[in-house]
């Protein structure tokens, strides 16, 4: 399943809708400076997003279902920032733009992340290859372009 969004300079304030390869409607976020919402399409919340930044040490908590599920942190370390995943277990490959994919334990590919980057608008599809990791791996990739 490929999920698609396009958003603005600032996502979190605005909101946005996450669709499917088909054009069916899978979410819609909206958010504040710290904290990111995912609902369903009948206005159910889906999972969370939230931020937690300081100057050195940026991270996000991912929670579905009420409950936290996993984190990912950016490491300021040279030659250019990585991003480390905590959820699942899944390991997290990324560049100097972000997060690029997510592998499961045993190496399977759970999803593949592409950035479209224009002068004001930019376009992220998540191609995820398991119906169950559609949610976590859309927080995931959430995450990660929030911290990059």
């Amino acid at each position: 399943m490929i999920l698609s969004l396009t958003y603005g300079r600032f996502p979190w304030h605005r909101g946005f809708a996450v669709i499917d390869e088909t054009g069916a409607l899978r979410f819609t976020a909206k958010g504040g400076l710290t904290r990111l919402v995912l609902k369903d399409p009948d206005g159910n919340d889906a999972g969370c997003v939230v931020w937690r930044g300081f100057p050195f040490r940026r991270e996000c908590g991912l929670f579905a279902g009420g409950r936290m599920v996993g984190a990912v942190k950016r490491s300021p370390l040279p030659p250019y920032p990585t991003i480390k995943l905590d959820l699942c277990g899944w390991t997290a490959g990324a560049d100097v733009y972000g997060l690029t994919f997510i592998t499961g334990p045993d190496g399977e590919r759970i999803a593949d992340i592409r950035r479209d980057i224009g002068l004001s608008r930019r376009k992220l599809s998540v191609a995820v290859y398991s119906d169950e990791n559609v949610l976590p791996a859309l927080l995931a990739a959430l995450a990660a372009e929030r911290i990059v």
